[in-house]
């Protein structure tokens, strides 16, 4: 007798590395990244967070569904003002969010 056994999981993606914070003169800030890779397909869109300190709280401030998207602007924000911290998830097919890369501050 054999047996056989078939294990199937979510691949997650990596969540992208953001390489480069743009603070206009208006205070909105601009966050661009490489795109990372989806070998399987299982992207739902990244998923952009804020705070103003470091060690948070962290709040989801845009979603994006494309994963062709480079970069997202921020149109509410006073950066030239204060700092600001901010972090790039992907949400996969399975709604799990990857673990961010990095943080980044303005």
């Amino acid at each position: 007798m054999i047996f056989l056994s078939l294990c199937f999981s979510a691949r997650a993606i990596n969540s992208p590395e953001i390489r480069c914070v743009l603070v206009l003169s208006n205070g909105q800030v601009t966050l661009s990244w490489q795109t990372p890779s989806d070998p399987f397909n299982e992207f739902a869109s990244y998923e952009v967070f804020s705070s103003t300190a470091l060690s948070g709280p962290y709040a989801n401030i845009g979603s994006i569904s494309s994963y062709t998207a480079t970069s997202f602007t921020c149109s509410s924000w006073y950066a030239n003002a204060s700092p600001y911290y901010f972090f790039v998830q992907v949400k996969n097919m399975s709604t799990a969010l990857s673990p961010a890369i990095d943080t980044v501050k303005t």
